[in-house]
């Protein structure tokens, strides 16, 4: 049993601010002045606490910031990868060697949901109850049925079905050039996993050898073809993969949102003001990677 699961994060860009008690967004110069710091701008240490500093998360697979906003992301979009990638882990609850053998997991607490002051630790919803990137990556981790990809001497494709009811379908794994817009590879497989049950259901060994900058997405669908479940991840970290420049198409059908995009997507942001004001949206999801041809639907759920 998992009790206290965490790395340190940063609130949005606007909670911060507001935590530093200033009204412009400060440069950004290198966290790192020689061996003997931590990747930590000093100025933080007044609104953190319990050794924040060593409890970063896993920054350095993430490019430079540049700006006050690509820090908020640096940091966020590391939290996010470590934590989705241990918690799915955990659910998956053994390891490849004995896949057919009990899940050793009883459960996974993350620390934390909250915030109770201006404070920068590990939250994943700060005291102004804006929700960060950590949010919305455990919540996609935390979904009862989950596709998820372990990458280690080979590349292997997993179910976990934490619902009541057995997952009957057909998970397609696809190979993805995100310059071309192209499926380059393509399997699918029969699946059938019973409630409270992780499954491995294959390997990607159909592949063969392939760049690390192509896209692995997994799709699972019902027995009446309604998609259950889509994970996509690379066999990179992201400090060493580039992306097309994509733009993002965005209607309203009644009160959801629909994002498109031509190109794919890494992390699309969406964020609003109303009358001046950036607090209070909540969408029902946020910084999500999305591909040619799907259609994202996201509900506005506050009071903007």
């Amino acid at each position: 049993f998992v009790s206290e699961n965490m790395r340190v994060t940063l609130p949005v860009s606007h909670s911060l601010l507001r935590y530093l008690r200033i009204k412009e967004k400060p440069e950004v110069t290198s966290l790192m002045k020689d061996w003997t710091d931590y990747p930590w701008p000093k100025e933080w240490n007044a609104i953190t606490s319990a050794d924040s500093h060593l409890k970063i998360p896993p920054v350095e697979q993430f490019y430079d910031a540049y700006d006050f906003d690509s820090l908020v992301y640096r940091f966020g979009a590391a939290a996010s990868a470590y934590l989705r990638e241990t918690v799915e882990r955990y659910r998956r609850g053994k390891p490849v060697w004995d896949a057919h053998g009990p899940r050793r997991c009883q459960g996974h607490l993350v620390w934390k949901l909250n915030t109770t002051m201006p404070h920068i630790y590990s939250s994943v919803i700060d005291y102004y109850l804006e929700p960060g990137m950590p949010y919305y990556a455990l919540k996609r981790a935390y979904e009862p049925i989950l596709v998820s990809f372990e990458i280690g001497d080979h590349i292997y494709a997993w179910i976990v079905n934490d619902s009541t009811e057995i997952v009957k379908g057909s998970l397609t794994v696809q190979l993805y050039n995100i310059f071309l817009n192209k499926v380059e590879k393509e399997f699918t497989v029969p699946v059938r996993v019973a409630a409270g049950q992780s499954q491995l259901v294959c390997n990607l060994d159909e592949f063969g050898q392939f760049l690390r900058n192509r896209l692995i997405v997994g799709r699972l669908v019902g027995e009446d073809g309604d998609p259950i479940s889509t994970a996509n991840i690379f066999a990179d970290i992201e400090r060493h993969l580039s992306f097309p420049e994509a733009r993002i198409s965005l209607e309203i059908e009644g009160d959801e949102l629909v994002v498109g995009t031509d190109y794919f997507a890494r992390c699309v942001e969406l964020s609003g003001e109303c009358n001046g004001d950036p607090f209070g949206f909540f969408f029902s999801d946020n910084y999500f990677d999305l591909l040619p041809g799907d259609k994202k639907k996201v509900k506005i759920k506050t009071k903007h």
